[in-house]
């Protein structure tokens, strides 16, 4: 153990047993001027900052260039006896440079300290002891999600879909498009006062509160269909699509929300269509046959049953031209899909129908 003039060796001792990471002792002259700093336990990162780092002005030259401004503050708070943390970089040896490139730039890692001033009388200025840790990789794990979170806002803002981040029953994140659609500003969905299920419409509460719970315990949600309530009260027809996350070394759910709300109201078109167009089709008193371009019949009405005298499951799956007789049918068969796609016209043919004792598919029809 080095000895330091004005400190009591067995206080070094202690500090260097107990303090965590790699302790040091640091003198400030009372010009706030470092004077002498030594580390009291070897600390193998120091091996790959720029020099040796064993007097003050090594301290000096290792320190990044934009981090002196932060070392002469932490100078004067310590004169002033005040603890102090902080995070700074030292330099690394640069990078050899790349054939025919240009020269990589200074590299450095981060170290994370405190400091705190010593009880010691010296009239020359005050020791200071603290402690130093390499946090270069946590630094690094940091950026990387930084960069991941500001890719994810990027991509967030500039998507159709509303998305956002619940954590803990509070949204924490959601993009531009669940302003728009919904009516709330960002400062009103982050307040700690909004209740994210007054978005939610009155049916689904509960099967959201289910998931919700089911999410918290690490299972998986298929994606669901259900409404969301806008600030005026206008319903919106969603499609929501959540995940567990961690966010900020909590789970949280990312919810990714489609609007359907056009395609619903086309699906109800067409249901409301596909009723009007059986209740005309039941209501007829007219034989009505549904079929396929090459005569296959899908569907038929009651009195198309009563007709060929036949029920409807054994109609379906036939082909017209089996009800026709021959010389009819092989008109029928020289016709083409283009032949049938033209204004619909009146054409008087003969049938043959069950009931007929001369048709020659009885047998079949039976089966």
């Amino acid at each position: 153990m080095p000895s330091f003039p004005g400190i009591p060796g067995e206080l070094a001792a202690l500090i260097a047993r107990h303090w965590p990471n790699w302790p040091f002792l640091v003198h400030i002259d009372g010009k706030g001027c470092f004077t002498s700093f030594r580390l009291l336990q070897p600390a193998p990162w120091l091996a790959t900052v720029a020099a040796p780092v064993e007097t003050v002005e090594d301290w000096r030259r290792v320190i990044h260039p934009e981090d002196h401004d932060l070392v002469r503050n932490l100078s004067e708070r310590l004169e002033k006896r005040e603890e102090v943390g902080f995070e700074l970089r030292l330099l690394s040896p640069p990078l050899p440079p790349v054939t025919g490139g240009t020269t990589p730039a200074q590299t450095f890692r981060w170290v994370r300290g405190f400091a705190l001033p010593l009880a010691v009388e010296d009239p020359t200025g005050i020791w200071v002891a603290g402690s130093l840790q390499d946090i270069t990789q946590e630094r690094q794990v940091l950026q990387g999600l930084r960069e991941s979170e500001e890719k994810f806002r990027l991509l967030a803002e500039e998507s159709p879909n509303m998305i956002f981040i619940n954590q803990r029953g509070r949204v924490i994140f959601a993009n531009r498009q669940c302003e728009e659609a919904m009516g709330y500003t960002r400062a009103e969905f982050y307040s700690p006062r909004f209740n994210f299920l007054t978005l939610i419409a009155p049916e689904s509460v509960g099967y959201v509160r289910q998931a919700f719970q089911a999410h918290m315990h690490g299972k998986s949600i298929a994606p669901r269909d259900y409404d969301l309530i806008t600030k005026d009260g206008r319903r919106i027809n969603s499609l929501i699509s959540t995940n567990l996350i961690r966010f900020e070394g909590e789970n949280a759910i990312l919810g990714i929300i489609t609007d359907i709300t056009e395609r619903v109201a086309i699906e109800r078109k067409l249901q409301e269509s596909e009723r009007t167009y059986r209740a005309i089709f039941e209501a007829s008193p007219d034989a009505l046959l549904l079929e396929t371009l090459d005569g296959e019949i899908l569907d038929c009405n009651t009195p198309a049953a009563a007709l060929f005298a036949l029920p409807r499951e054994q109609l379906r799956g036939r082909k017209v031209q089996d009800f026709v007789p021959p010389q009819v049918r092989a008109a029928m068969d020289r016709l083409t899909p283009a032949d049938l796609q033209h204004d619909a016209a009146w054409e008087e043919i003969e049938i043959l129908t069950f009931a007929d004792t001369d048709f020659q598919d009885r047998k079949t029809l039976m089966e």
